[in-house]
């Protein structure tokens, strides 16, 4: 497959650290964006405890629950920045045939 082809890329989920605030522990947020405004921008975060991966998995589930689709994670998670931040691949079944062909 190569980088022209369409199947190449799949829409992302990206995990960030979020620190202790005055109102809230430390966490992971988790944003996956469909589009380029607020409507097509889906959050949710988790404690700091149940990791990145939790919180990649709760926004996925929230877009499903929204959109009545049926995500998934797609693959393993990309460090962006040595651990405060992480990027993993989401979408349909089909990309994950396409991405693992």
């Amino acid at each position: 497959m190569s980088l022209s082809d369409p199947a190449a890329y799949v829409p992302g989920v990206l995990v960030k650290y979020l620190g202790a605030t005055n109102t809230k522990g430390s966490r992971w947020q988790a944003t996956l964006n469909r589009g380029a405004g607020a409507a097509n921008r889906y959050r949710a975060s988790v404690p700091y405890a149940d990791g990145p991966d939790a919180a990649a998995a709760a926004v996925v589930a929230r877009f499903n629950e929204c959109l009545g689709a049926d995500w998934c994670i797609l693959g393993a998670a990309l460090s962006l920045d040595g651990g405060d931040t992480y990027a993993y691949p989401c979408g349909d079944d089909w990309q994950r045939v396409a991405t693992t062909a």
